[in-house]
């Protein structure tokens, strides 16, 4: 590497940390605020998968759906050991991303009561209460013919916690179907804002537990 080589190279990584030391400091100093880069790079990338997963008609869902998730869907697919740069990304983001989707009941729901994460309560957003219906159940099984909760069955069949959430959701009349949404943005619409946010909260937890969670870190360990 020649003079003016080793120049240009120590003008850009000198920009680069001026740039990361900008967005890392507080917006009292002129920063952006940013506590954790590689948590909002997490959120950035989490953003592009909700995309694909809400518009399965664009080209670049069918490209990816064809070349890595044929037979499922990008937030459930499960990959192999060897896997590419791409589905290590995927893999990656997905951990935050795992964190805040929840299903909307609607008036045509196909959402499963005791497997499927539909009760507006982090964070698993699903029934603590030990199943006495059926496993497979649909949370259609619990509404009145006039699409209103039937208030006896899932009194009688939820723990008081659970009970007290389902009959809080609202019930739809319309002919919609069951909705995938965001739960930490009230239009249910995924934020990168909102993810950063929660991943920062999440980080913060499983420091002070010890659990060791692993939300930001390096793409590479995905």
């Amino acid at each position: 590497m020649n003079q003016t080589s080793r120049r240009i190279c120590r003008k850009v990584i000198a920009e680069a940390d001026t740039a990361i030391h900008q967005l890392c400091s507080s917006k009292d100093d002129g920063g952006l605020g940013f506590r954790d880069l590689s948590i909002f790079y997490q959120a950035l990338l989490a953003k592009q998968v909700w995309r694909i997963h809400h518009n399965q008609h664009t080209l670049a869902a069918n490209v990816l759906n064809h070349c890595y998730f044929a037979d499922s869907l990008i937030l459930i697919v499960v990959y192999g050991s060897s896997i590419s740069f791409m589905c290590k990304s995927f893999v990656w983001d997905r951990e935050l991303l795992e964190k805040g989707p929840r299903w909307r009941v609607a008036f045509v729901d196909s959402i499963c009561i005791y497997l499927d994460s539909w009760i507006p309560r982090p964070s698993t957003f699903k029934i603590i209460s030990p199943p006495v219906l059926s496993v497979e159940a649909l949370v259609s099984e619990l509404k009145l013919l006039t699409s209103s909760w039937n208030d006896n069955l899932v009194r009688n069949s939820f723990l008081p916690d659970d009970a007290k959430c389902i009959l809080h959701i609202p019930c739809s009349f319309a002919s919609h179907k069951d909705l995938l949404v965001w739960h930490f943005e009230k239009l249910g619409s995924f934020s990168i804002k909102s993810a950063y946010r929660q991943g920062c909260s999440l980080m913060a937890k499983s420091s002070n537990s010890g659990s060791g969670l692993s939300l930001g870190g390096n793409i590479f360990d995905a």
